[in-house]
C-alpha cells in the first residue's frame, strides 16, 4: 500500500492541532518535514507534570512527531523556502496575518496552505484570544455536559485541539487528493 507517499508536507505548527493533523498524514505515509524555530520547539519539553526532562523529548512531542523529518529555520529562510517550493501542502498555526506576509500561494502556484486557528482567518473573531475552555463554551459544547442541578463543565484533555487536528487532516486530504 502506497498511501500518501507522493504527498510532501511542510509543518510549521506549534500547537497540538497542527502536529496531530500532520501526524495522521505521516502515519498514512506522507512525507512530513517539521520546521522548528531556532530557539527550539516548546512542545519538545512539555510534560503534564512539569517534570524536568533533562534535555530529552517529552512523550507528547514524541507521539505527535514520529515519522516526521525535522529541520530548524524560519519560514522566510532561503533553505526553508526551497523546501516549500517542492511541497504540496503547508500546515501552520501562526497568529493571524503571519503566514500571509510570505505570499506563499502567489510565489508557489498550486501550493495548498492549511491554516489552523480557533476562529478562522478574516472573520469577526479572528483576533479573539482562545483556549480549550473558550472554544468549548462558544460552540455550546459545555452546555450539554453535567447535571441540571450543577454548573456545566468542560471536557478535559485539549479535546478541541485533537478534534481540530482530525478535521484539519481531512481538509488537507480534500485539498490535495
Amino acid at each position: 500500500m502506497h498511501g500518501l507517499r507522493d504527498l510532501r508536507i511542510i509543518d510549521f505548527s506549534n500547537r497540538v492541532s497542527g502536529a496531530y493533523a500532520t501526524k495522521l498524514l505521516a502515519d498514512a505515509h506522507a512525507e512530513v518535514i517539521k520546521v522548528e524555530p531556532p530557539e527550539g520547539e516548546a512542545q519538545r519539553r512539555w510534560t503534564a507534570s512539569e517534570t524536568d526532562l533533562e534535555g530529552r523529548d517529552g512523550a507528547l512531542f514524541q507521539f505527535l512527531n514520529t515519522s516526521k523529518k525535522s529541520v530548524v529555520g524560519r519560514p522566510e529562510d532561503p533553505e526553508i523556502l526551497a523546501l516549500i517550493e517542492g511541497a504540496d501542502l503547508v500546515v501552520e498555526t501562526f497568529a493571524p496575518g503571519e503566514i500571509e506576509k510570505l505570499d506563499l500561494c502567489e510565489r508557489f502556484p498550486g501550493l495548498v496552505v492549511l491554516s489552523i486557528s480557533a476562529y478562522g482567518r478574516g472573520g469577526p473573531l479572528t483576533d479573539q484570544p482562545s483556549s480549550d475552555l473558550t472554544i468549548q463554551a462558544n460552540s455550546g459544547a459545555i452546555g450539554a455536559r453535567g447535571l441540571m442541578s450543577h454548573a456545566p463543565f468542560m471536557c478535559g484533555g485539549r479535546v478541541t485541539e485533537w478534534i481540530g487536528g482530525t478535521f484539519a487532516a481531512v481538509a488537507a486530504l480534500a485539498a490535495t487528493q
